[in-house]
C-alpha cells in the first residue's frame, strides 16, 4: 500500500462522517436485497396461487361437463328404454288383440248347431271382454298428439264397430259378412303400428 492510500484509508477511519455515509450505503443494501427478495417472493405465491385457482377452475369446468355429459346419458339411457318398452308391449298386445278377433270372427261366420250354440255364445262372450280390455289398455298407451298414434286409435274403434256390425248379422236370417272390410281395417292396423315403431326408432336414434 502507498502512503497515499495508507494516508486516505486513516483519514477514512478516522471521520465520523464517511463512517456513518459508508454504514448507510451498506444498510440501504441490504434493504434493497430485502424488498428484491420479497418482492420475489411474493410474485412466486401469487404466481402460485393464480395457477391453483386456474387450476381449479378448469378442473370444476371439467368435471361439471362431464356430469353434465353422464347425465345426459343415463336421461337417453331410460328414455331408450322407456320407449322400446313401451313400442314392445304395444305390439304384443296388438298381436293378442288381433289373435282373439281373428277367432272371434271365425266363430261368428260359422254356421251354428242348436247344440252348441250355447257354447258358442259363452265363447264369444269372453272373446268379448278380453277384445275390449286389450283395445282399451292400448288405447291408454296412446299419444293424443301424435297422428299416427290417433290414426291407431281411429282403426282399433273401427274394428270394433266392425264385429258389433257381424254380431248384429248373426240375428238374421240372411249373414252377409264382409271378409274385404275385416282385411282392410286389420292392414291400416299393422301399417301404423309400424309406422309408430319407425318412428320410435327415429327418436330413439336422435337422443343418442
Amino acid at each position: 500500500m502507498t502512503s497515499n492510500s495508507r494516508a486516505i484509508a486513516r483519514s477514512s477511519n478516522e471521520d465520523p462522517a464517511v463512517q456513518k455515509s459508508c454504514a448507510a450505503h451498506s444498510l440501504n443494501a441490504e434493504l434493497v436485497s430485502v424488498w428484491v427478495a420479497a418482492v420475489s417472493a411474493a410474485a412466486a405465491i401469487l404466481g402460485a396461487t393464480v395457477s391453483a385457482i386456474i387450476s381449479y377452475l378448469v378442473t370444476g369446468r371439467t368435471i361439471n361437463s362431464q356430469e353434465r355429459l353422464e347425465q345426459k346419458r343415463l336421461r337417453a339411457s331410460i328414455v331408450t328404454n322407456e320407449r322400446l318398452r313401451w313400442l314392445q308391449d304395444i305390439r304384443i298386445r296388438l298381436s293378442e288383440l288381433y289373435v282373439k278377433l281373428d277367432s272371434q270372427y271365425t266363430l261368428i261366420k260359422r254356421p251354428l248347431e242348436a247344440a252348441s250354440a250355447q257354447a258358442i255364445q259363452v265363447m264369444l262372450d269372453e272373446y268379448s271382454a278380453e277384445i275390449m280390455l286389450e283395445t282399451h289398455m292400448i288405447t291408454l298407451m296412446l299419444n293424443d298428439k301424435d297422428q299416427e298414434q290417433i290414426a291407431l286409435k281411429s282403426e282399433l274403434q273401427a274394428a270394433l264397430s266392425f264385429m258389433q256390425d257381424c254380431f248384429q248379422q248373426t240375428r238374421q236370417e240372411e249373414q252377409s259378412f264382409d271378409d274385404g272390410q275385416y282385411a282392410i281395417i286389420k292392414e291400416r292396423i299393422f301399417k301404423l303400428a309400424t309406422l309408430i315403431g319407425s318412428e320410435t326408432w327415429s327418436q330413439i336414434s336422435n337422443l343418442e
